[in-house]
This record gives C-alpha cells, sequence and structure tokens, in this order.
C-alpha cells in the first residue's frame, strides 16, 4: 500500500541485533499496527520514519509519519477499546489496534507517548526495557470499562484477524499461569 501512495519508508537502527526476552510476536504486533496506521493515514508523496535505538537498558522504537495527524482533543482517548476519533476518514478499522498495542506495552513494562499535530504529522516513541522484568501479569480492569486482554479476541473473528499465533497463545497462557 506504501508504494501505491509513493509514500517514503525509511528505516534507521543503532545495531544490527538487539537481543530481548520477550515474546517476539508481541513486537510485530506493535510493528504492524502502528506502520499500518501510518500508511493508512499518511497522504500520497508522505514519508514515514521508523527507527530502533538501543539506550542503556531499553529498546526505543520511534514510528513517524507527514500523516494528517491526530486531532488535540482525540489524544486523550487514542488509546481506548474501539475508539475512533474524526480522523477525516470514512470507517476504516475497528478501534481495537491502539488499544492492544498500549495493552501490550503495558504488560512488557514499556510506555508510549504520542506527538501528534495536524496536517504536520505524528509521533510514536515506544520504550521497552530489553530485559523482561515481569514477575506477576494482573489481569487488567476498571470500575467503569473492562478492558479487553489479548486473549479474549482469540475467539471473536469479527473484532481481529483470526490469524493470531501459537506464540501469543502460549504467551498468554503463560501470563494466566504466574496470576
Amino acid at each position: 500500500v506504501a508504494a501505491q501512495k509513493n509514500i517514503e519508508l525509511s528505516f534507521s537502527h543503532s545495531e544490527n541485533i538487539i537481543m530481548m526476552d520477550m515474546v517476539p510476536d508481541y513486537i510485530l504486533k506493535i510493528m504492524r499496527n502502528l506502520i499500518s496506521n501510518a500508511i493508512k493515514f499518511t497522504p500520497n508523496q508522505g514519508k514515514i520514519n521508523i527507527s530502533a535505538i538501543r539506550s542503556a537498558n531499553n529498546l526505543i522504537l520511534k514510528i513517524s509519519d507527514t500523516g494528517i495527524g491526530i486531532p488535540p482533543k482525540d489524544l486523550p482517548h487514542i488509546f481506548d477499546a474501539f475508539y475512533q476519533g474524526q480522523n477525516g476518514s470514512s470507517t476504516i478499522g475497528t478501534g481495537v489496534g491502539l488499544s492492544l498495542v498500549h495493552q501490550i506495552i503495558e504488560i512488557l513494562n514499556g510506555n508510549i507517548v504520542i506527538d501528534s499535530s495536524q496536517e504536520v504529522g505524528t509521533t510514536f516513541t515506544i520504550t521497552l526495557p530489553i530485559k523482561n522484568t515481569i514477575t506477576k501479569v494482573e489481569p487488567f480492569a476498571s470500575n467503569d470499562l473492562n478492558i479487553l486482554q489479548p486473549s479474549d479476541l482469540l475467539d471473536n473473528e469479527n473484532i481481529v484477524n483470526p490469524q493470531i499465533t501459537q506464540a501469543t497463545k502460549e504467551a498468554d497462557q503463560e501470563c494466566r499461569i504466574k496470576r
């Protein structure tokens, strides 16, 4: 799709290999979602820059685009399950992707920061520990909202692409066992 829109994709990295002790599928889900969104909301002839940098004991991933940006009123809700802001497009997507990305990053004891300006673009900066420090996974819950865990999406083919890998299922099972 990026080639069809003549979007310039660039990738930079600080090291050729960064060894991490986490489920590789989690990183793939994060990156696929954020890059897909960048392509979706970047106009023809736009640019997307992706970087992976090791900083001390962290991996810092940045996905920047020259897309339409996120309106300030939507930013507080961008990680809410099923939330879709007024981005000028028709009903593209389900509103699950960024919520899932946020939950995975929290499970991995990382964080995500958004810098966005309308008609200028958006940058997502993800910081993840190189060494997994998870000792116990607590269920996601809120008094007002029941947040989905990745395994909650496995049985509902209408919400998420059913091609969720065995590695994700096994990792999720391991998290449930440690509770």
